[in-house]
């Protein structure tokens, strides 16, 4: 199999049509035929076009990308909270970035950073209240990055309503 990912340029090159007629047809929007669309989705499945999220980013100014912070995914209840979490996010389109700040080498501040310089379009912080918790949050806040904090001891019964409340945060 070739490494090759094939792009909207080229698909549009052997169907002989614009670039941004093939974008709106792998969209669906309605100003597109359906013979056309069809016969998009047909190549693009062929060819196992993938979208460039990179690039869609750099247009809606969104990675789709969310931080998920937790203390460490070995305590109770951790684990499957997280799970959920990242599930319920794949199923809006986001993706999730997990990471743990009590492990003795990953400083609170160091994480934040790390999520804010991969530009994740908002975080759930996860944890007992605590002062590194406080500050994770001020940190954020202070970059207006969107954040939702949800206590440990309430994870698994908050986890629908914090992703629901996180994404909504972003989106408007």
């Amino acid at each position: 199999m070739s490494s090759h990912q094939p792009t909207l340029k080229e698909i549009a090159r052997e169907l002989r049509i614009n670039v941004s007629t093939v974008s709106r047809a792998l969209q669906n929007h309605p100003s597109i035929g359906h013979r056309t669309r069809e016969r998009v989705h047909a190549l693009a499945e062929q060819k196992g076009y993938v979208p460039n999220t990179a690039a869609v980013g750099l247009r809606t100014q969104r990675k789709y990308l969310i931080g998920v912070v937790v203390p460490t995914v070995d305590l109770g209840g951790v684990a499957n909270w997280v799970n959920q979490t990242t599930q319920a996010l794949f199923e809006r389109g986001y993706l999730a970035i997990i990471c743990q700040w009590a492990h003795p080498r990953n400083q609170p501040e160091a994480v934040i950073r790390a999520l804010l310089s991969q530009r994740v379009d908002g975080v759930l912080l996860c944890g007992a209240a605590s002062e590194t918790l406080a500050h994770m949050a001020g940190e954020l806040a202070g970059k207006a990055m969107p954040y939702l904090c949800i206590d440990l001891a309430h994870a698994s019964t908050q986890q629908a309503t914090s992703t629901q409340s996180l994404l909504a945060l972003i989106e408007g």
